[in-house]
């Protein structure tokens, strides 16, 4: 019972140290409503994204067309939601991948140690040393351009960040005299690495798992600028940037819009991830 009153004391305390960070409740509130306007902003589109009309090009944002037309007369709000839901499908699959897959290497890597150990972290750290935007264009070129592959590439190159982490974490926690003592009374090893080392790593996890979805963003944004994202007649964000950017003397909001939509929702993911590392850690907040 006790036990019970205390983490649930515990939980209220990471909740009030959330919630009195503005920028964290910021970040919290940019992503709710970017992912409803992903969710239910084609009800509000007079127009689908693949939809032309060469006598509407260049139209700036109207009554009609809330975020303008592009040079083939589609329309940018439309396109922007489309682009939407494909960012966050990418941001959040690619980072689930990168978490489980991460994760389960990091924690039997640093639990069992030796020559396992050695191999499989000298195989992420030859994946940590190649530039993350290169090495997803490589993987991407490899297995052909659609949305799960970019998902794929994306997630791939994310394992690395969450294993070195858990990896480093593990052999710190599995030393600890609570570890020793589940040993010594006979528990199984799967029932001490994923009931007693894992729980203690999720607050970390959580924290890492928000940035990462923020490196996601970038990397699928930049992915599609090089033409490798998702191909026609989809819409992304990254790929109206390319579209747009030599016409934005003529028509700026063909890129400034999707553009403006990036860097958004990337700073609404960093200060979520900032927010939840600072209500995790009772270092910093010794209340």
């Amino acid at each position: 019972m006790n036990n019970t009153v205390k983490s649930r004391s515990n939980f209220q305390k990471i909740i009030h140290r959330f919630f009195s960070r503005k920028l964290a409740v910021l970040g919290l509130l940019i992503l709710a409503a970017i992912m409803l306007f992903a969710i239910f902003g084609s009800f509000a589109c007079q127009f689908t994204f693949d939809e032309t009309n060469t006598s509407d090009r260049y139209q700036a944002p109207n009554g009609a067309h809330w975020f303008g037309t592009d040079d083939l007369g589609r329309d940018i709000f439309a396109r922007v939601v489309d682009g939407a839901g494909i960012t966050l499908k990418v941001a959040l699959g690619s980072s689930l991948l990168a978490l489980v897959l991460g994760s389960f290497l990091g924690l039997v890597s640093g639990y069992f140690g030796g020559a396992l150990d050695e191999i499989v972290s000298g195989f992420m750290n030859s994946l940590w040393a190649l530039p993350t935007i290169v090495l997803a264009m490589a993987i991407n070129v490899a297995l052909g351009t659609s949305l799960i592959n970019i998902l794929l590439s994306i997630g791939i190159v994310n394992i690395p960040g969450f294993y070195r982490i858990v990896r480093s974490r593990v052999i710190s926690i599995k030393n600890m005299d609570y570890i020793m003592a589940t040993k010594a009374i006979g528990q199984k090893t799967s029932v001490i690495i994923f009931g007693h080392v894992l729980p203690n790593l999720l607050s970390t996890l959580i924290v890492e798992a928000t940035l990462c979805c923020s490196k996601a963003v970038i990397a699928e944004s930049s992915l599609s600028f090089l033409g490798l994202g998702v191909q026609i007649p989809h819409a992304s964000w990254g790929t109206m940037l390319k579209a747009g950017y030599p016409l934005i003397s003529r028509a700026p909001w063909i890129c400034v819009i999707p553009g403006l939509f990036i860097v958004t929702l990337v700073l609404g993911l960093n200060f979520l991830g900032d927010g939840l590392r600072d209500a995790f850690d009772v270092h910093l907040n010794a209340d």
